[in-house]
């Protein structure tokens, strides 16, 4: 499907020959989401990535009953990469929070491309390895600051705890 954007300009895209950026052009197609809309949901089957081309999304994940925001990815950046690699349910779900164009790579296609050998792909699977681990190291720091975060907390909670019991014991000897 031909698109209004310059592929090629895109980070993620920049080492694909022109050739590479045709036969990703015929491979993708592009899909339009509205604000508030989901690209996909935590636990649906895992059948492509998207490349997103124009708005941005909100990447969050059910623990426990609870929706935890996994992080925020804009133009140029990849999302659902991993069902690409592995075809595993989706990890987390994706919310446009404006209006979001996507260049949509399903598995199928992907596979059959690779399969035949195709330098595209090969460097499309590079490009989604290398978007995955950044992704990956974001929510790592992330991670490591909300651990800091909870023992601070429960350092602090200990502390209190450890007052409250001094003052009691000194309470108790009157």
């Amino acid at each position: 499907m031909k698109t209004e954007f310059a592929l090629e300009r895109f980070p993620a895209l920049q080492h694909f020959t022109r050739a590479d950026v045709d036969a990703l052009r015929g491979a993708a197609r592009v899909r339009r989401f509205a604000a508030g809309e989901l690209l996909c949901r935590q636990g649906d089957p895992g059948d492509g990535c998207f490349l997103l081309m124009a708005g941005t999304v909100d990447v969050e994940r059910s623990v426990a009953g609870q929706t935890v925001p996994i992080g925020r990815l804009g133009r140029g950046e990849f999302v659902g990469q991993l069902a690409l690699l592995d075809g595993s349910a989706r990890s987390a779900t994706v919310r446009a929070l404006d209006e979001v164009t996507t260049l949509e790579l399903t598995r199928d296609v992907f596979l059959a491309m690779l399969e035949a050998a195709s330098p595209m792909a090969l460097r499309f699977q590079k490009q989604v390895v290398v978007a995955g681990i950044h992704q990956l190291r974001v929510a790592t720091t992330r991670l490591g600051r909300k651990i800091a975060q909870n023992r601070t907390r429960a350092a602090r909670q200990s502390q209190a705890i450890e007052h409250a019991s001094e003052v009691l014991a000194d309470l108790a000897t009157y």
